[in-house]
């Protein structure tokens, strides 16, 4: 490397600690074929030149290329336009050095397509810029000739990721808006199993024969969430789960595993109402109807219209009914819209009563005895990855039943070699979300600064080391602000960890986005209207009656009937008297009953509103007088 005497010299400047600029990269480049130039000059080959240039920056500039073939192909690439230009070293320059002053899109331009876009436009941007265009001013149309297709620097003004947004909440409300930010990802790691127990419905996907009909049985599941065992379950040919099919479900898992210390239901009619279920407690506490409490657990319920909250038993639903496709009266996964043909057929000659039921199906004992057990069995003994790591539901609720003896986790320092990794990110309406490539982990950031840069990219760094921590700054490396990563709260915080606070936290973090989604949603509306109001006041304008116009551009008055002037004035003064006649009818009904609780004389309510004050304080005074007399 003794030879390579310029490219030294130049390197010995110092790299700037943001990176190499655009400027610094082009003068290795030119140095480096001048180099190769003059090797090939003294009577190397072409190749052999080429990979002693190649060996020395892939040691003293590493960041020409992630990898060797990276630069590889970088350095035929430019070797190439070297040649083609016959060894004129201005090939390397940047051309788009000579391109003209950009054009500044002022922002009300960009606030007026933006508008557009969400609010007459159905969320399409390129529909508003053909809307808008007539509107836009004179130097944007200059630059942006075509008024049919929106270019594309303007379409990453006005942000896609913000008119999803603001078009979503404007049509889909505050919820739709929340379900676009997303949710909070819940960690089980320390909860051990007999912890947490979780129950809920599902209809089988197996057509049964009972007592001569056909049926779906209804099946109710319990299962330990940790190790995603099901612990327990009832089945039974009701129509909907009932508050007995719940209790024999959770009486069955309590036979088999002992009792829990916390068991998780949904908030439904029946699960949530069902004083069997839920029991009862009177005004001083003490319990009137005894629920599954009484066994030694305390019962919760999930949010109202949150299936999330019980994904894992949701998912463990999906893989029984996979297992039940084999079965003889499988009905699909939709019965209306994917039942097989089989089963159709089979059905019609059920239905005509042509062959009994219970040759093509199972009864309600087989199903319940039998069949139901069996695929239990088989999915409690399936490994499983993701939380369970490959062991199955019946090996993890053994394992993890001591929690002072969980399972080895990997220990992701081993992997950090670097001190940090840079990753592009665009802000999004609930934040900043990418993987961490040494420990592949999903990282989420959320709030701070960031629900000010929505729809903008921005270098992420993070440090191998500490990935609590990410450090945003601009494209051009300007700018840097650090914030924390959005912790993962236990999924049973409150007796876990309580007081940790990591769940409030989170939830405020979402907030923010949230406030400022709705405030660029206000603003919207508040600087350019709402359409869907305006045209509705416009139509209303324009069919309202209005008096003809004289020549002369006054008004004609208009001639009413005296005599119907007369009554419309008698007619405000008549109701006039009626509203103020109630009025005082109330004040009279307000006086009584305060009458008759400082008293204790019932007055009745048909002459609540006819006793006058005169009339209620001689009623007290005579009260009075008896006192007096008594005394």
């Amino acid at each position: 490397m003794k030879d390579f005497i310029a490219l030294d010299a130049f390197m010995a400047g110092g790299i700037s600690p943001g990176g190499p600029d655009e400027s610094t990269r082009r003068g290795v480049w030119t140095l480096a074929l001048q180099k190769w130039s003059e090797l090939v000059r003294a009577g190397l080959s072409e190749k052999r030149a080429g990979r002693q240039v190649r060996q020395y920056l892939s040691i003293r500039a590493p960041w020409l290329a992630p990898s060797r073939g990276a630069l590889l192909a970088a350095f035929n690439y430019k070797l190439w336009k070297f040649k083609e230009a016959n060894g004129d070293l201005a090939v390397l320059q940047d051309k788009r050095r000579k391109n003209g002053r950009r054009t500044h899109i002022p922002a009300a331009e960009i606030d007026r397509l933006r508008h557009a876009a969400v609010f007459d436009c159905g969320g399409r941007i390129n529909w508003a810029w053909q809307k808008v265009y007539s509107e836009l001013s004179m130097e944007t149309r200059r630059h942006y000739p075509d008024p049919w297709k929106c270019p594309a620097k303007v379409y990453q003004l006005v942000s896609r990721e913000w008119v999803d947004t603001l078009h979503a909440r404007h049509c889909g409300g505050k919820r739709a808006v929340r379900r676009m930010i997303g949710g909070i990802q819940r960690a089980w790691e320390g909860i051990p199993s007999m912890h947490s127990w979780v129950v809920d419905d599902v209809t089988s996907n197996i057509e049964i024969a009972h007592n001569g009909l056909l049926l779906l049985p209804q099946i109710i599941a319990v299962m330990d969430s940790a190790s995603r065992k099901w612990v327990g379950w009832s089945i039974s040919d009701d129509k909907a789960p009932t508050a007995e099919l719940v209790c024999d479900a959770v009486l069955d898992a309590f036979r088999k595993n002992h009792i829990p210390k916390e068991l998780w239901l949904e908030n439904g009619w029946v699960f949530g109402r069902a004083l069997l279920v839920n029991g009862k407690k009177d005004e001083t506490g003490r319990t009137i109807v005894a629920g599954l409490a009484q066994y030694g657990c305390t019962v919760h319920h999930f949010g109202k219209m949150n299936p999330q909250a019980k994904g894992e038993l949701e998912r463990s639903f999906e893989a029984i009914q996979r297992r039940m496709e084999p079965h003889p009266g499988y009905t699909g996964r939709h019965q209306m819209l994917d039942a097989p043909d089989e089963f159709k057929r089979e059905q019609r000659l059920i239905n005509s009563g042509k062959i009994e039921a219970t040759k093509f199906r199972y009864n309600l004992e087989e199903f319940r005895n039998a069949v139901m057990p069996k695929l239990i069995a088989e999915y409690n003994a399936t490994p499983q990855q993701g939380q369970l790591k490959g062991l199955s539901p019946n090996e993890a609720f053994l394992t993890l039943k001591n929690p002072d003896d969980p399972p080895v986790e990997y220990d992701p320092r081993l992997e950090w070699i670097f001190s940090n990794e840079k990753t592009i990110v665009e802000v999004g309406v609930g934040g900043v979300k990418f993987s961490h490539r040494s420990s592949g982990r999903i990282v989420r950031v959320r709030g701070g600064q960031l629900v000010n840069l929505i729809g903008k990219e921005l270098w992420a760094w993070m440090d191998r080391k500490d990935p609590s921590m990410v450090t945003f700054m601009d494209l051009d490396f300007a700018n840097p602000f650090t914030m924390e990563v959005c912790q993962t709260p236990s999924a049973r915080e409150h007796s876990m960890a309580p007081g940790s606070g990591v769940l409030a936290k989170e939830t405020a973090k979402i907030r923010e986005h949230e406030r400022q989604a709705e405030e660029e949603y206000n603003r919207l509306i508040g600087t350019h209207g709402n359409s869907r109001r305006q045209l509705l006041a416009e139509i209303r304008g324009q069919t309202s009656p209005v008096a003809p116009m004289t020549s002369n551009g006054t008004r004609r008055p208009a001639m009413v009937p005296r005599q119907l002037a007369d009554s419309a004035g008698q007619m405000e003064q008549q109701r006039a008297e009626i509203r103020a006649g109630r009025q005082e009818q109330e004040r009279q009904r307000s006086r009584a009953q305060r009458f008759a609780r400082r008293t204790g004389i019932a007055i009745p309510e048909s002459a609540q509103g006819k006793v006058s004050p005169d009339d209620l304080r001689d009623l007290a005074e005579f009260l009075d007088e008896k006192e007096t007399e008594k005394t």
